[in-house]
């Protein structure tokens, strides 16, 4: 099994092949035959906000409801140079690139416009569903200077998103300078409907005519519902495994559309 030491940064290696197969347990799906109903119903949503308001509450400091995300020891040594095959993942592409158009006007955080973001497609190809199925489990990001842009997670064995980000962001920077994460043409069932069929109807937005970023700060409604979809309990777990408890937090999200898809930003301030 992997040692989960933290490490300093290290090159990128080569592409290689790889036909290992994970022995850990694949995350369990949010619905099981979902239905369009399932995705948005009030039940649905309601569930939302109670998990968000738990990982904002684990997030603020000690609870009395124990915290089941440990700080991550995870390392990109540990992810593409693993001595044991089965955990060893294959970087399939890697290069510098310009940031993402759908991103819009990222000079006003701060952010580099320049062709200086480490792109990195990680991907391995494994089973789960006790054999039954098989496939590739993939990670692809962009990393720079102050932010993560995820561009693709299909994840269905193997290390938790969370880790894996991390773990590239300390490529190249302390993970002490991450202030924004952003999700490019977001897809994920858990996160998406909600946006179009809740939080934009209920504040009188329409998908496609209010194209300009909404924020929902901290602590709202809006707020821990996101923070409870698939994307926002990712985010919140990367919080949770970069940093102590009470130091960091999800300070606001934000979301807007780009051609019809949404975009989602999330901004995390030391406490």
């Amino acid at each position: 099994m992997p040692g989960w030491q933290l490490s300093a940064p290290i090159d990128i290696p080569p592409g290689r092949h790889s036909n290992g197969s994970s022995s850990q347990i694949p995350a369990l799906p949010f619905f099981s035959d979902s239905s369009w109903d399932d995705y948005v119903s009030d039940d649905t949503i309601a569930n939302y906000r109670a998990i968000g308001a738990q990982y904002q509450a684990w997030i603020a400091g000690p609870t009395r409801t124990s915290c089941p995300i440990e700080r991550s020891r995870v390392t990109w040594a540990d992810l593409v140079h693993n001595p044991v095959e089965e955990h060893s993942f294959e970087v399939y592409l890697s290069d510098f690139r310009s940031p993402p158009e759908e991103v819009g006007n990222i000079a006003s955080a701060g952010l580099s416009t320049r062709r200086n973001w480490r792109y990195v497609f990680l991907r391995k190809w494994g089973n789960w569903d006790g054999g039954r199925q098989e496939g590739y489990t993939v990670y692809q990001h962009r990393t720079g200077l102050g932010a993560i842009f995820v561009e693709n997670i299909t994840r269905r064995f193997g290390p938790y998103w969370a880790q894996v980000a991390q773990a590239q962001y300390q490529l190249d920077n302390h993970i002490d300078t991450l202030r924004h994460v952003y999700f490019i043409n977001v897809q994920n069932l858990c996160t998406w409907p909600y946006v179009e069929t809740h939080l934009y109807p209920r504040h009188g937005l329409h998908w496609f005519d209010n194209y300009e970023p909404q924020c929902w700060t901290y602590g709202t409604r809006e707020y821990q519902e996101l923070l409870g979809t698939k994307l926002g309990r990712g985010v919140a777990r990367l919080v949770l495994g970069a940093w102590p408890r009470g130091t960091h937090r999800i300070d606001a999200i934000y979301t807007w559309t780009f051609v019809g898809n949404l975009q989602m930003r999330f901004d995390i301030k030391r406490i």
